[in-house]
């Protein structure tokens, strides 16, 4: 199988609060949540979330050291109650 990313990524499994902007009716509406970090590398993510995230949805989270980053969804997959998503960082984001 070909590698396609272009960082290794490191398990982890950290808690992380991160925000995303949904707009409902014409409104936007920034919702707060936590997650879980199954793994982490320079250029991205994969965090498990109750909340249903969208391919295209913009992150915005705190790292350990109390920095933000952004982070723009690409892929997620349903488990039951539980959404398991991809996200790339934005450049200039801290892993």
């Amino acid at each position: 199988m070909e590698q396609t990313r272009g960082s290794d990524r490191k398990g982890c499994g950290e808690i992380i609060e991160f925000s995303v902007a949904v707009l409902n009716d014409n409104k936007i509406r920034i919702i707060d949540l936590t997650g879980r970090a199954i793994n982490m590398s320079k250029n991205g993510l994969c965090l498990i979330t109750r909340y249903p995230l969208r391919s295209g949805h913009v992150l915005k989270f705190k790292n350990s050291m109390g920095q933000y980053g952004h982070g723009i969804v690409l892929w997620i997959k349903e488990l039951g109650d539980h959404y398991i998503a991809g996200a790339e960082l934005v450049e200039g984001s801290p892993a």
